[in-house]
């Protein structure tokens, strides 16, 4: 069996991290009930603590907790909740967190969610499902659904139980963001053996996604199941390849674009290969690199028309460029 250890600890767990936007949203929530002299003073303690985190901002917002009582406690405890999940304090904000939930029931998808990531980072992933669980059921839809799945799919990837991962992304496909939808499903798969279909994901996250955190992650597991699967591996199409470069150029990337481009000659002929070597020059355009640009396009030679007309067109671009320079100078 693929060892899941070697690959999992290169996922970046950003659906993991405390979300800046949960913050933000606390600050709303408190604006929103701020129609007391008691919640404008939590808000404004919570704000300071967030604006300049000290040992005296945390203090405060301590002490204020233990002068309240009743649903003013539970939304001092919601808040500490919360700041204690950015802070990484999992502890503390499961306990905060359990003590509001029962009392502030229009929170309860917030309060729920901060106990199941306290839960899954306390190394309790078996108890957190059915916090997590409770957020993606809930109705209305939780802003935080999303992050509720693909941290249950991540706790069913980690506790061994893959299929089950496979099957909740696949019953939530269309709500899921990407690209980290696709490479937690590319896990799942890879973990429950079904290596071609967890490289057919990989290599979507790597091709379509290229300046992502994912893609980079992608990479090194679609290393360790080409090396593992040998001629098994499926082929990647000129498409995806050409495709790829492409939206590396247009993120500012030249000169990976270029790399790859000249990488993936060898593996291309005919349309695709031509194609391929146009492309360099373009991307060399793109670049700022207008005189080389210029020289590889007039000389480059090419047998496919669709080709050729492509690299006149950028060839008199070039021209073009070169002229206004020159006139500039």
């Amino acid at each position: 069996m693929m060892n899941q250890h070697s690959w999992a600890q290169t996922i970046p767990a950003r659906w993991h991290r405390p979300a800046r936007a949960a913050g933000l949203c606390l600050l709303a929530v408190l604006c929103t009930a701020a129609q007391s002299l008691h919640a404008q003073q939590l808000e404004a303690l919570v704000r300071a603590h967030r604006e300049t985190p000290s040992a005296a901002a945390g203090a405060a917002l301590r002490n204020y907790r233990k002068a309240q009582t009743g649903p003013q406690a539970a939304l001092t405890d919601f808040a500490l909740g919360q700041l204690d999940l950015e802070a990484e304090r999992y502890d503390d904000a499961l306990a905060h967190l359990q003590a509001a939930a029962s009392k502030l029931p229009l929170l309860s998808d917030y309060c729920a969610h901060g106990i199941g990531r306290s839960l899954f980072f306390l190394g309790r992933k078996s108890e957190s499902f059915e916090a997590l669980e409770a957020v993606a059921a809930n109705q209305p839809a939780s802003p935080l659904k999303t992050q509720a799945i693909l941290l249950a799919a991540q706790t069913h990837i980690d506790l061994e139980a893959p299929a089950r991962a496979v099957e909740l992304r696949r019953r939530n496909l269309s709500s899921l963001p990407l690209p980290s939808s696709l490479l937690l499903y590319g896990k799942a798969l890879a973990a429950a053996e079904a290596h071609s279909a967890a490289a057919v994901q990989m290599q979507r996250v790597f091709y379509e996604f290229p300046v992502s955190e994912e893609a980079n992650t992608a990479s090194l597991i679609l290393s360790q199941l080409e090396s593992r699967m040998a001629a098994g591996y499926p082929p990647v199409t000129a498409t995806a390849m050409l495709g790829r470069a492409s939206k590396l150029s247009d993120a500012g990337k030249h000169k990976q674009a270029i790399v790859e481009l000249n990488e993936m000659l060898p593996k291309l002929a005919g349309l695709e290969r031509d194609l391929a070597q146009v492309r360099i020059g373009v991307t060399r355009l793109r670049a700022g690199e207008t005189l080389p640009a210029l020289s590889y396009l007039t000389s480059l030679e090419v047998k496919s028309p669709e080709a050729d007309a492509e690299r006149l067109h950028y060839a008199s671009a070039a021209a073009r460029r070169a002229a206004r320079l020159e006139e500039a100078h």
